[in-house]
């Protein structure tokens, strides 16, 4: 947020602040307002439930005359969301703690953190033997393992073998689309191929965006009032990755393909007029 207020959304550098959870916790005092809390993949277990005090506490003080988006200990993170879209039918993907003792009914996996954004810490493992070598191997490293989780791998490339991750907001139910990454490598963390038709196809995204409904049904789920969720789509239907609380919004970074600059500047417009409605 802070990146954003400093470059693409300075019109509302007056209106937003920004208070971290170690300050809000020692605050004595919090006025009405908007609030929104972010950032809760981060939160230890301790710190969502002081998270969750200051919560309910703005809640019962000020009743209807506050808007609070995400509650933290409610709001679903990257494990329980995935095995809920799992049971759902949405996802055909499931997911599994290591140390829940159960395998994957399905190869191949990956391994990852559960509340972290750093993507997968292993390649494609393809088979029972490599994921117990691989676990093994984390062991021999000194990594914990009590906040990692094993990932079905859901092949959503086309036909051409080219991958898309598509992201879009939620602002308070207004869900805005965000952008659309293409690369050849399965993990896409930023877009890695900006052909003059793809960049075509991520303004029409933007433009025409037809994903609203389903994406407003999963944040309903997640119980999730703001964040980005990331999605792809598999035989025509929609996979969820994660749902980020503290995405990067837009920056410096956005800038860095000139032709994508129509498709920031609409999402900015959106996503600027959905803060703005929250009342």
């Amino acid at each position: 947020m802070r990146s954003f207020l400093a470059t693409w959304g300075t019109p509302l550098k007056k209106k937003v602040r920004v208070i971290d959870y170690q300050k809000a916790f020692r605050q004595k005092h919090l006025h009405s307002g908007i609030y929104i809390f972010s950032d809760l993949e981060r939160l230890s277990p301790r710190e969502s439930e002081w998270a969750a005090a200051i919560h309910n506490t703005l809640a019962d003080r000020w009743d209807d005359r506050l808007t609070i988006l995400n509650h933290p200990p409610r709001s679903m993170r990257r494990y329980e969301l995935l095995k809920t879209l799992h049971k759902a039918g949405i996802n055909q993907h499931n997911c599994y703690r290591i140390t829940e003792g159960q395998l994957p009914r399905s190869y191949p996996v990956f391994i990852r953190g559960a509340d972290d954004h750093g993507g997968a810490v292993t390649e494609l493992i393809h088979n029972e033997p490599e994921l117990l070598a691989a676990i093994e191997a984390m062991n021999a490293e000194g990594i914990n393992r009590e906040d990692k989780i094993i990932v079905e791998f859901c092949d959503t490339a086309d036909k051409n073998g080219l991958y898309r991750k598509y992201s879009a907001f939620n602002v308070g139910g207004a869900i805005i689309p965000r952008h659309v990454c293409f690369s050849r490598h399965w993990q896409i963390k930023e877009p890695d191929l900006c052909r003059s038709e793809l960049i075509q196809e991520e303004l029409d995204f933007s433009t025409k965006f037809a994903h609203a409904g389903d994406l407003k049904r999963i944040f309903e789920i997640a119980r999730i009032e703001y964040g980005r969720i990331d999605y792809a789509f598999r035989d025509g239907k929609l996979q969820v990755w994660e749902i980020n609380t503290n995405p990067r919004i837009a920056s410096f970074v956005s800038a860095l393909v000139p032709g994508r600059q129509k498709t920031h500047e609409t999402f900015v417009e959106l996503f600027v007029r959905a803060l703005e409605a929250l009342q």
